[in-house]
């Protein structure tokens, strides 16, 4: 286990980034660690998403606020970690490449809620030059650089929705629960298409 500081960066990335590849750097936003997804190619880096960044503390942020990150080797696979909190709630985030063939990043996300929650979810921007197009078996399609780049839900219980008024995509739990203390996961893939 490696601890990630604040202020300093991890990286997981999945493709070939000579030909191409996707790489999701962790980064320091205000006091909290957030992530990019960068498409990779020939050396060069494309920013296409960035988790949204909330200027106070809220108790229900527009992502999970991980206050303590990790790298990790898990089935010989890199992985992150992170921990944190806000308002009367705890949050959760697992990080990581696919296994196998599979070019692209699972991302699994939980929180245990004291009370009902206002929202909860994963909320990205995606940056200028980036096309966005939502497709009801493919989930959404992010293209930049001739490449294609999918985000899906990776179970019944997640959505993914997308608003190009603000360049937003959003990936949340479909149902908020009912009643106190319980906890709520959500979980993703950012694949290569």
């Amino acid at each position: 286990m490696t601890l990630i500081e604040p202020n300093t960066s991890a990286e997981l990335t999945a493709g070939d980034p000579n030909t191409l590849g996707l790489a999701l750097r962790l980064v320091w936003q205000e006091d909290r660690f957030g992530h990019a997804i960068e498409l990779l190619r020939g050396g060069q880096r494309t920013l296409l998403l960035e988790t949204l960044a909330d200027s106070v503390a809220v108790p229900w942020p527009a992502n999970p606020p991980l206050q303590q990150a990790s790298l990790e080797t898990i089935d010989g696979r890199l992985a992150i970690l992170g921990v944190g909190l806000a308002g009367t709630s705890h949050w959760s985030i697992s990080m990581e490449t696919l296994a196998g063939d599979s070019q692209g990043l699972r991302i699994d996300c939980a929180c245990r809620c004291t009370s009902l929650p206002e929202s909860l979810g994963s909320g990205y921007r995606w940056a200028e030059g980036v096309d966005c197009q939502t497709d009801a078996f493919a989930g959404i399609l992010f293209r930049a650089d001739e490449a294609c780049v999918q985000i899906a839900p990776d179970d019944q219980q997640t959505v993914a929705t997308c608003s190009s008024d603000d360049r937003v995509c959003e990936i949340r739990p479909e149902s908020l629960g009912e009643g106190n203390a319980h906890t709520i996961r959500w979980c993703y893939q950012i694949l290569l298409m």
